[in-house]
């Protein structure tokens, strides 16, 4: 096949990715910042290195391919950015472009024709939505001055896990488990940081992140065919 050569670059890259999040969980359950700041900036950059080289050689076109690619850049931004202190709506914009950049690969792949309509009233949608109008308004309290950031941002997300699911229709339900396992991540950081304190935080929602992300680039890149 074609494709041996790209096989091989992907399976290697996929492995490399999975050993720099387990190094980040784990230095996260030891708490050991050093080896958290050396192992999550790897996590992003070796699954877009996964996600081209799984594309390789299969009729994928080039807009969806660089959209995805976007959406992994920001969401390495977004991981640099919140690794020190102060610079917590950096990473909030980054992470929200990149949930915009992944809502525009969704919507460009899927060519759905449904009204607005018979969207909304799916009962999955209806979930999505009520989990995210949830979320903000217990988190309202004590946004502060962050309220309407997180606003947008919870409202961007949300968008991004309904189109998931809508892609999902076509393509295999990993982007969907990926878009959900992304909002319960954001959800456990939110609360932890403007809530209270949670066990485990950054163990549940760097696990919970790395899953996401690659269910969604292994997602998106099944719906390629040789």
């Amino acid at each position: 096949m074609k494709t041996t050569k790209w096989n091989k670059e992907t399976d290697i890259l996929q492995v490399l990715f999975f050993i720099a999040g387990a190094v980040n969980l784990l230095a996260h359950s030891l708490a050991q910042p050093l080896l958290v700041q050396f192992s999550k900036p790897l996590i992003m950059p070796l699954l877009a290195a996964f996600f081209y080289f799984n594309v390789m050689g299969k009729k994928a076109p080039a807009t969806a391919i660089y959209g995805m690619i976007a959406a992994f850049i920001l969401s390495f931004i977004g991981d640099v950015a919140l690794m020190p202190e102060g610079y917590f709506t950096l990473g909030l914009g980054a992470f929200l472009l990149a949930h915009v950049s992944y809502i525009f690969v969704f919507t460009y792949l899927q060519k759905f024709h449904l009204s607005l309509g018979s969207i909304v009233l799916k009962p999955v949608v209806l979930l999505l939505f009520a989990a995210g109008i949830g979320m903000y308004i217990v988190l309202t309290p004590y946004l502060g001055a962050m309220r309407t950031p997180v606003g947008m941002y919870v409202a961007v997300i949300v968008v991004m896990a309904v189109s998931a699911y809508l892609l999902t229709q076509r393509v295999a339900a990993l982007t969907f488990i990926g878009a959900v396992l992304f909002m319960i991540s954001d959800s456990y950081l939110a609360f932890n940081k403007f809530y209270a304190p949670l066990p485990l935080s950054g163990v549940v929602v760097m696990s919970t992140y790395i899953a996401a992300q690659w269910c969604i680039a292994k997602g998106v890149s099944s719906y390629f065919h040789d």
